[in-house]
């Protein structure tokens, strides 16, 4: 918010679990905010992501957290157990 003698951000996202403020003080490599993203290889949220992401909520690799509000901001996903199959072969 603009007031006449300040300017307040106020930011409700968090840090990703390799920093912390203390190393954002100090020279650091970038982070990428989405796990997910990276691991996909994905750059943003956007496109690429959301059609890989269907195609794992379609091929029941994962499934909606909160399927009752599809486009709440506070959807996340969960592995099936398809998925978790899947990643322990990986692994």
């Amino acid at each position: 918010m603009l007031f006449k003698d300040r300017l307040e951000i106020w930011n409700p996202g968090s840090l990703p679990p390799s920093l912390t403020i203390e190393k954002l003080k100090d020279s650091h490599p970038s982070v990428p905010a989405n796990t997910l993203s990276s691991i996909l290889g994905l750059k943003s949220k956007i496109g690429a992501f959301k059609r890989v992401l269907q195609a794992l909520i379609d091929g029941g690799v994962i499934e909606y957290r909160r399927p009752e509000k599809l486009n709440s901001r506070l959807q996340k996903y969960r592995l099936t157990n398809k998925g978790r199959t899947l990643l322990k072969d990986e692994i």
